[in-house]
Protein backbone atom coordinates (compact mmCIF):
# COMPACT_ATOMS: atom_id res chain seq x y z
CA UNK A 1 0.00 0.00 0.00
CA UNK A 2 1.44 3.42 -0.88
CA UNK A 3 2.20 5.36 2.10
CA UNK A 4 -0.42 8.26 2.76
CA UNK A 5 -1.81 11.10 5.64
CA UNK A 6 -4.80 11.91 6.39
CA UNK A 7 -5.91 15.97 7.15
CA UNK A 8 -9.49 16.61 8.31
CA UNK A 9 -10.17 20.20 8.32
CA UNK A 10 -13.05 21.27 11.11
CA UNK A 11 -14.55 24.94 11.41
CA UNK A 12 -16.68 25.85 14.18
CA UNK A 13 -19.30 28.00 12.48
CA UNK A 14 -20.48 25.63 9.40
CA UNK A 15 -23.31 28.11 7.33
CA UNK A 16 -26.05 25.25 7.56
CA UNK A 17 -25.39 23.93 10.96
CA UNK A 18 -23.51 25.59 13.28
CA UNK A 19 -20.83 23.65 15.68
CA UNK A 20 -21.90 20.38 13.85
CA UNK A 21 -18.18 18.87 14.18
CA UNK A 22 -18.56 18.80 17.53
CA UNK A 23 -22.12 17.56 18.10
CA UNK A 24 -22.44 14.12 19.96
CA UNK A 25 -23.46 10.99 18.16
CA UNK A 26 -23.70 7.90 20.72
CA UNK A 27 -21.39 9.72 23.61
CA UNK A 28 -19.01 11.31 21.24
CA UNK A 29 -18.18 14.49 18.94
CA UNK A 30 -18.58 13.82 15.48
CA UNK A 31 -14.75 14.76 14.80
CA UNK A 32 -14.00 12.43 17.01
CA UNK A 33 -16.01 9.63 15.02
CA UNK A 34 -14.01 11.01 11.83
CA UNK A 35 -11.12 10.74 13.43
CA UNK A 36 -11.35 7.28 14.89
CA UNK A 37 -12.74 5.88 11.04
CA UNK A 38 -9.53 7.95 9.64
CA UNK A 39 -7.37 5.89 12.20
CA UNK A 40 -8.56 2.58 11.24
CA UNK A 41 -7.06 3.15 7.56
CA UNK A 42 -3.32 2.43 6.89
CA UNK A 43 -2.80 6.41 7.34
CA UNK A 44 0.92 6.74 8.65
CA UNK A 45 -0.36 10.11 10.30
CA UNK A 46 -4.33 11.20 10.60
CA UNK A 47 -4.52 14.93 11.85
CA UNK A 48 -7.27 17.88 12.39
CA UNK A 49 -6.36 21.13 11.16
CA UNK A 50 -8.48 23.69 12.32
CA UNK A 51 -8.84 27.62 13.44
CA UNK A 52 -11.02 27.14 16.66
CA UNK A 53 -8.91 26.47 20.26
CA UNK A 54 -12.21 24.76 21.12
CA UNK A 55 -12.08 21.98 18.05
CA UNK A 56 -8.36 21.61 19.38
CA UNK A 57 -8.74 21.66 23.05
CA UNK A 58 -11.59 18.53 22.30
CA UNK A 59 -9.55 16.90 19.58
CA UNK A 60 -6.62 16.92 21.83
CA UNK A 61 -8.49 15.26 24.80
CA UNK A 62 -9.66 12.32 22.51
CA UNK A 63 -5.89 11.75 21.43
CA UNK A 64 -5.58 13.66 18.24
CA UNK A 65 -2.63 15.66 16.69
CA UNK A 66 -4.26 18.96 15.90
CA UNK A 67 -2.51 21.90 13.62
CA UNK A 68 -4.20 25.42 14.44
CA UNK A 69 -4.71 27.12 10.40
CA UNK A 70 -6.14 30.83 9.52
CA UNK A 71 -9.12 31.48 10.49
CA UNK A 72 -9.27 33.41 6.53
CA UNK A 73 -9.87 29.77 4.89
CA UNK A 74 -12.99 29.28 2.97
CA UNK A 75 -12.79 26.19 2.62
CA UNK A 76 -11.14 22.66 3.83
CA UNK A 77 -9.06 22.45 0.80
CA UNK A 78 -7.35 25.78 1.42
CA UNK A 79 -6.99 24.79 5.41
CA UNK A 80 -5.13 21.61 4.40
CA UNK A 81 -2.89 23.52 2.29
CA UNK A 82 -1.92 25.70 5.16
CA UNK A 83 -1.62 22.61 7.08
CA UNK A 84 0.82 20.65 4.41
CA UNK A 85 2.81 23.82 5.03
CA UNK A 86 2.99 24.47 8.68
CA UNK A 87 3.83 20.22 9.00
CA UNK A 88 6.61 20.32 6.54
CA UNK A 89 5.03 17.58 3.87
CA UNK A 90 7.54 16.67 0.85
CA UNK A 91 5.95 17.45 -2.69
CA UNK A 92 5.42 13.97 -3.29
CA UNK A 93 3.37 12.69 -0.21
CA UNK A 94 -0.08 12.07 -0.28
CA UNK A 95 -3.08 13.33 1.39
CA UNK A 96 -6.28 12.81 2.20
CA UNK A 97 -9.09 15.48 2.77
CA UNK A 98 -11.62 14.11 5.21
CA UNK A 99 -14.30 16.66 6.08
CA UNK A 100 -15.05 17.00 9.89
CA UNK A 101 -18.56 16.04 9.41
CA UNK A 102 -18.61 12.42 7.50
CA UNK A 103 -18.74 10.27 10.68
CA UNK A 104 -19.74 7.27 7.89
CA UNK A 105 -16.40 7.19 6.82
CA UNK A 106 -14.92 4.09 5.49
CA UNK A 107 -11.32 2.62 5.33
CA UNK A 108 -11.52 1.40 2.06
CA UNK A 109 -12.70 4.67 0.56
CA UNK A 110 -9.01 6.24 1.54
CA UNK A 111 -7.53 3.04 -0.10
CA UNK A 112 -9.84 3.50 -3.03
CA UNK A 113 -9.01 6.56 -3.49
CA UNK A 114 -5.26 6.33 -2.85
CA UNK A 115 -4.80 3.83 -5.38
CA UNK A 116 -6.56 5.85 -8.23
CA UNK A 117 -4.20 9.12 -7.42
CA UNK A 118 -1.17 6.54 -8.15
CA UNK A 119 -2.74 4.49 -10.73
CA UNK A 120 -3.44 8.40 -12.72
CA UNK A 121 0.04 10.17 -11.53
CA UNK A 122 -0.99 12.81 -14.38
CA UNK A 123 -4.01 13.88 -12.21
CA UNK A 124 -4.15 16.35 -9.70
CA UNK A 125 -6.70 14.59 -7.49
CA UNK A 126 -8.84 11.71 -6.91
CA UNK A 127 -12.44 11.86 -5.15
CA UNK A 128 -15.18 9.35 -4.88
CA UNK A 129 -18.94 9.46 -6.22
CA UNK A 130 -21.90 6.99 -5.90
CA UNK A 131 -25.35 6.78 -8.04
CA UNK A 132 -28.41 8.59 -6.56
CA UNK A 133 -31.23 6.12 -5.93
CA UNK A 134 -33.76 8.55 -5.67
CA UNK A 135 -35.00 12.04 -7.60
CA UNK A 136 -35.99 13.88 -4.64
CA UNK A 137 -31.97 13.34 -3.76
CA UNK A 138 -31.20 14.55 -7.52
CA UNK A 139 -33.28 18.16 -6.82
CA UNK A 140 -31.79 18.42 -3.03
CA UNK A 141 -28.71 21.49 -3.76
CA UNK A 142 -27.33 20.19 -0.89
CA UNK A 143 -26.55 16.74 -2.44
CA UNK A 144 -23.08 17.60 -4.92
CA UNK A 145 -23.86 16.44 -8.79
CA UNK A 146 -20.65 15.25 -10.99
CA UNK A 147 -20.57 14.85 -14.77
CA UNK A 148 -17.66 12.69 -15.68
CA UNK A 149 -16.27 11.22 -18.93
CA UNK A 150 -15.19 8.21 -20.30
CA UNK A 151 -12.03 7.92 -18.80
CA UNK A 152 -13.44 9.24 -15.35
CA UNK A 153 -12.39 12.24 -15.28
CA UNK A 154 -14.47 15.10 -13.68
CA UNK A 155 -16.25 17.45 -16.18
CA UNK A 156 -17.98 19.65 -13.62
CA UNK A 157 -19.83 19.83 -10.64
CA UNK A 158 -22.82 21.28 -9.50
CA UNK A 159 -25.20 21.48 -6.90
CA UNK A 160 -28.49 21.74 -9.89
CA UNK A 161 -29.30 18.53 -11.61
CA UNK A 162 -26.87 17.65 -14.37
CA UNK A 163 -26.65 16.64 -16.89
CA UNK A 164 -30.35 18.29 -17.48
CA UNK A 165 -32.92 16.32 -18.71
CA UNK A 166 -34.24 17.71 -22.62
CA UNK A 167 -37.67 19.22 -22.32
CA UNK A 168 -39.27 15.81 -23.89
CA UNK A 169 -37.80 14.19 -21.01
CA UNK A 170 -38.92 16.34 -17.99
CA UNK A 171 -42.49 14.85 -17.58
CA UNK A 172 -43.11 13.21 -13.96
CA UNK A 173 -39.74 12.27 -12.29
CA UNK A 174 -38.09 9.30 -14.43
CA UNK A 175 -36.53 7.04 -12.33
CA UNK A 176 -35.38 5.61 -15.42
CA UNK A 177 -33.18 8.74 -15.84
CA UNK A 178 -31.17 8.06 -12.55
CA UNK A 179 -28.41 6.42 -14.52
CA UNK A 180 -26.61 9.53 -15.77
CA UNK A 181 -26.85 11.21 -11.72
CA UNK A 182 -24.14 10.59 -9.12
CA UNK A 183 -23.87 12.29 -6.22
CA UNK A 184 -20.54 13.37 -4.92
CA UNK A 185 -18.78 12.39 -1.87
CA UNK A 186 -16.41 15.15 -0.77
CA UNK A 187 -13.17 12.77 0.14
CA UNK A 188 -10.14 14.08 -1.84
CA UNK A 189 -6.69 12.32 -2.33
CA UNK A 190 -4.00 14.59 -3.75
CA UNK A 191 0.21 15.05 -3.77
CA UNK A 192 1.19 18.01 -1.66
CA UNK A 193 2.36 19.31 -4.42
CA UNK A 194 -0.63 20.17 -5.77
CA UNK A 195 -2.15 21.58 -2.35
CA UNK A 196 0.69 23.55 -2.72
CA UNK A 197 -0.65 25.18 -5.94
CA UNK A 198 -3.96 25.30 -5.06
CA UNK A 199 -3.92 27.70 -2.60
CA UNK A 200 -2.14 30.07 -4.79
CA UNK A 201 -4.63 29.78 -7.54
CA UNK A 202 -7.00 32.51 -8.42
CA UNK A 203 -10.29 32.23 -7.07
CA UNK A 204 -13.12 31.63 -9.89
CA UNK A 205 -16.36 32.80 -10.58
CA UNK A 206 -18.30 29.48 -11.00
CA UNK A 207 -16.54 28.50 -7.17
CA UNK A 208 -17.99 31.42 -6.18
CA UNK A 209 -21.49 31.15 -7.70
CA UNK A 210 -21.53 26.94 -6.47
CA UNK A 211 -19.92 27.48 -3.55
CA UNK A 212 -17.94 24.25 -4.36
CA UNK A 213 -13.75 24.34 -4.01
CA UNK A 214 -13.22 21.68 -6.58
CA UNK A 215 -14.33 24.07 -9.47
CA UNK A 216 -11.07 26.16 -8.48
CA UNK A 217 -9.28 23.17 -9.92
CA UNK A 218 -11.11 22.55 -12.70
CA UNK A 219 -11.35 25.86 -13.89
CA UNK A 220 -7.32 26.40 -14.15
CA UNK A 221 -6.92 22.65 -16.27
CA UNK A 222 -6.39 20.30 -13.24
CA UNK A 223 -7.53 16.95 -13.73
CA UNK A 224 -9.79 15.07 -11.64
CA UNK A 225 -10.12 11.81 -11.49
CA UNK A 226 -13.25 9.93 -10.32
CA UNK A 227 -13.97 7.04 -8.32
CA UNK A 228 -17.48 5.13 -8.26
CA UNK A 229 -18.28 4.13 -4.63
CA UNK A 230 -20.43 0.96 -4.42
CA UNK A 231 -20.63 0.10 -1.20
CA UNK A 232 -23.25 0.90 1.14
CA UNK A 233 -24.76 4.30 1.02
CA UNK A 234 -22.83 7.39 2.46
CA UNK A 235 -23.63 10.69 3.17
CA UNK A 236 -21.98 14.01 5.65
CA UNK A 237 -23.97 15.81 7.89
CA UNK A 238 -24.70 19.00 6.21
CA UNK A 239 -28.73 19.30 8.05
CA UNK A 240 -29.83 18.86 11.62
CA UNK A 241 -31.82 16.36 9.81
CA UNK A 242 -28.42 14.77 8.37
CA UNK A 243 -27.40 14.45 12.00
CA UNK A 244 -30.34 13.09 13.22
CA UNK A 245 -30.07 10.15 10.74
CA UNK A 246 -26.60 9.73 11.24
CA UNK A 247 -27.48 9.61 15.43
CA UNK A 248 -29.67 6.57 14.91
CA UNK A 249 -27.30 4.58 12.45
CA UNK A 250 -24.57 4.77 15.31
CA UNK A 251 -26.69 5.26 18.54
Amino acid sequence: MTPFNVIIPARLNSRRLPRKVLADIAGKPMIQHVYERASQSKAARVIIATDSEEIKTVSENFGAEVCLTAESHRNGTSRVSEAVETLGFSEDEIVLTVQGDEPLLLPEMLHELVGALVDNPDTSMSTLCMPFREWDEVVEPGNVKVVFDHQGRAMYFSRAPIPCLAPEKMTGKHPRALSVYYHHIGIYCQRVGFLKQYLSLLHCEIEEQEQLEQLRALWHGYDIQMMLWEGRPFWGVNTSEDLEKVRKMLD
